[in-house]
């Protein structure tokens, strides 16, 4: 019988997902500050972001990560239609058994239903909109 990852491990496992262009922007601040704040909640997580194969801007963000105490994890993404981005994603939630993929966009909520089809986890997804006032 196949084992339920769902929240049975002690400390449940969060990944925060991002695709990520540049070297970030607010969404950045707020997911590399996630880890600090849940892990005295009981929760261990992480920071994935999801980036363009010659992205120059990463260490800028590991930096950052740094800065945070935040543990950071990079995916090279190809193209649209990379499939190695999945596969990656799969063995990052497989070692790390990740209970939560917390994603952070529309692309990260694709890829998070993606992996979910090979490894049990909850889904939970923040837009990151600028909202109109009035």
């Amino acid at each position: 019988m196949p084992q339920d990852n769902s929240l049975s491990n002690s400390r449940p496992f969060v990944l925060h997902a991002r695709m990520l262009s540049g070297d970030g922007g607010g969404p950045e601040k707020t997911i590399l500050n996630s880890p600090r704040f849940l892990r005295q909640h009981g929760f261990d997580s992480a920071c994935l972001f999801i980036k363009s194969a010659d992205d120059q801007n990463s260490e800028i963000l590991t930096s950052r990560a740094a800065s945070a105490s935040a543990e950071i994890m990079c995916v090279d993404d190809k193209g649209r239609f990379d499939r190695n981005v999945v596969k990656q994603c799969l063995r990052l939630c497989r070692e790390h058994n990740v209970d939560i993929w917390h994603a952070h966009d529309r692309r990260s909520t694709s890829l998070g239903l993606l992996v979910r089809r090979f490894h049990e986890m909850h889904l939970v997804t923040t837009a990151h909109l600028p909202v109109p006032l009035g």
